[in-house]
């Protein structure tokens, strides 16, 4: 089964950027767009929250979510049921459905699965990191705030459940994997002047028994 990120662009009287001139028009799509994805078999998830017109409800089916945002209903929904989902929005009076866009691919992965892939790269991961800390000279240093984000965005899968997580397992194995490599000496640190920086160690800084992590 395919998964896909989505947005269904809406247009509505009552709202712009700023939010809803007024209740009526707040209360009147919610009513709508709530049941229409009840009737649907969709459940509402956090109908307990909140009751008031910045609120946005969440629905989900099965494995499939989505925020029901007044410009756009958005979030992962299986490939196949996408055609279904735009004529239910077709059937709506209190708004209008005029686009879909189509994003990403998730997959169905569990946390034990996502480990396992993750350990069948760990020697490429280790390189990644190893060159993304290479420097010219050694009196040079990487300094900055999330320097392990273009290699998290490499190795990183999108599952489906986890999209609203802020926890990530993908991150958290390679920051071990960093930090590893520091305890080991494979990659030094020095105080700059823009804070700590961090290099790959040299050849002959690399301590004979160390491995890679």
């Amino acid at each position: 089964m395919i998964y896909k990120k989505v947005y269904f662009r809406l247009d509505r009287n009552g709202y712009s950027g700023s939010g809803w001139t007024n209740e009526t028009y707040a209360k009147r799509f919610k009513d709508e767009i709530v049941g229409l994805f009840q009737s649907d078999g969709w459940e509402w998830i956090n109908s307990g929250e909140r009751d008031d017109s910045g609120f946005c409800p969440e629905v989900k089916k099965d494995m499939q979510e989505l925020y029901l945002h007044p410009q756009a209903i958005s979030g992962v929904v299986l490939a196949d049921n996408i055609p279904h989902i735009e004529s239910l929005l077709g059937t709506a009076r209190s708004f209008r459905h005029y686009h879909t866009d189509i994003y990403e691919d998730y997959v169905l992965m569990t946390d034990e699965e996502y480990r396992g892939h993750l350990e069948e790269q760990r020697e490429a991961i280790v390189e990644d990191v190893l060159e993304q800390f290479r420097t010219k000279r050694r009196d040079l240093y990487i300094t900055g705030f999330n320097l392990l984000d273009n290699i998290n965005a490499k190795y990183r899968i999108k599952r489906v459940g986890k999209q609203s997580q802020h926890y990530d397992l993908g991150a958290s194995f390679i920051s071990d994997i960093f930090n590893k490599l520091l305890a080991k000496g494979l990659i030094v640190t020095a105080n700059t002047r823009k804070g700590t920086g961090f290099r790959a160690a040299k050849a002959d800084e690399i301590p004979k028994e160390e491995n890679k992590a």
